[in-house]
């Protein structure tokens, strides 16, 4: 047998006493203080998520704690309000009745005090329209004609370098002093105020209202001419009726005619046409 086989080994052995009873790690061991970090880390981050966790739940519970103590605030506002608006509805009721007992009072003021004045004081106006002077005249309108109208009219006028070509005549029975226009010539441009006492006064015959609206729907009138203004007493003349009446009034020009034809009558006439004057022509077919 060799020596080397008979040496016995160098090779380290702990002992039994150096190993401990349930742990075969000693604290001197840096892989069993890894695994104590690791196990601090681990607790740590259990740790750490709790009071994540924690605040979470916190921040939650303040929220709606929050949330709730909004809601009591609104709810007092809003109780706020609408007593607020209550009360506004409830004075502006107050407002409206007393607005309706005024209006009530004033009501019954004017049916007791001022009606029976103002039926008064209609019946005293209409009495004096009905007082106003009564007259009869020719009324003859006129319109511009315009620059570059060469047409021939056969009744015209000329005023200030202007002609003026007649559109209507008609006899009117009017109220209100009309003998200032009397034969003369009233035209449009030279004053407003004379031209509408002029178109009232005119419009008080109601024949004669309607020819100015139709006159005036279609062009302006821009003359008016008044001749033979004749006053006319009720209580001599009665109210102007061609179709009943005879075609004669001592005061007023009053009748149905036309300028081209003769009135003149010949009482020694046989045939009915020498009666007015009237030559009738024989045609041959």
């Amino acid at each position: 047998m060799s020596k080397s086989k008979a040496r016995k080994s160098t090779a380290f052995k702990p002992a039994l006493k150096q190993i401990p009873e349930n742990n075969y790690h000693d604290e001197s061991d840096p892989f069993f203080m890894d695994e104590i970090a690791r196990e601090q880390d681990r607790l740590y981050k259990e740790k750490q998520k709790e009071l994540r966790e924690y605040r979470k739940q916190q921040l939650i519970r303040r929220q709606k704690l929050r949330a709730r103590e909004e809601a009591k605030i609104q709810a007092r506002i809003k109780s706020a309000t609408e007593f607020e608006t209550r009360h506004k509805r409830a004075k502006e009721h107050e407002a409206l009745l007393a607005r309706e007992r005024e209006l009530t009072a004033e009501e019954k003021h004017f049916e007791e005090k001022v009606k029976p004045k103002a039926k008064k004081i209609v019946y005293n106006m209409k009495k004096a329209l009905d007082r106003r002077p009564k007259y009869s005249c020719d009324v003859i309108f006129f319109r511009e004609i315009e620059e570059g109208d060469n047409s021939k009219y056969k009744s015209t006028i000329k005023h200030d370098g202007i002609k003026y070509r007649q559109i209507h005549s008609d006899l009117a029975s009017v109220k209100g002093n009309i003998l200032p226009f009397n034969n003369n010539r009233t035209f449009r441009k030279e004053s407003t105020e004379i031209w509408r006492q002029l178109i009232h006064i005119l419009q008080t015959d109601p024949a004669i209202k309607r020819v100015i609206e139709v006159l005036s729907m279609s062009s302006q009138i821009d003359c008016i001419v008044v001749k033979g203004a004749v006053e006319i007493d009720d209580r001599y003349v009665k109210p102007y009726k061609p179709l009943k009446q005879k075609l004669f009034n001592s005061l007023a020009a009053q009748a149905i005619c036309r300028k081209d034809i003769s009135y003149d009558i010949n009482k020694q006439a046989i045939k009915f046409s020498e009666l007015f004057g009237i030559h009738l022509d024989q045609y041959n077919r």
